[in-house]
């Protein structure tokens, strides 16, 4: 990756980050793009920066992963009880 930003965005994938639940259910981690991004920031903010990092992305023409829970935790078990991993995209 040409930078370690581009790397983070790459290597990470938002789930379910329009719900409110989940988002609290896992702590604001349903914004792993922007955990990954600005570790040392509170999830509670989380919310409010994936929408300008989306923004920047599409800008820069940088994709942004963001998938539903079912498919986040149906590649959980595949990689965790079947051993192997499935492309979330």
């Amino acid at each position: 990756h040409k930078s370690w930003a581009k790397m983070q965005i790459a290597e990470s994938c938002d789930f379910a980050s329009d719900s409110n639940f989940w988002y609290h259910m896992a702590f604001g981690l349903t914004t792993q793009i922007e955990h990954h991004l600005f570790p040392g920031i509170g999830h509670h903010c989380y919310d409010r920066i994936r929408l300008l990092t989306r923004e920047v992305c599409q800008k820069h023409g940088v994709q942004h992963f963001d998938v539903s829970a079912q498919k986040a935790f149906g590649a959980l078990w595949s990689r965790w009880v079947l051993g192997h991993t499935v492309p979330l995209a």
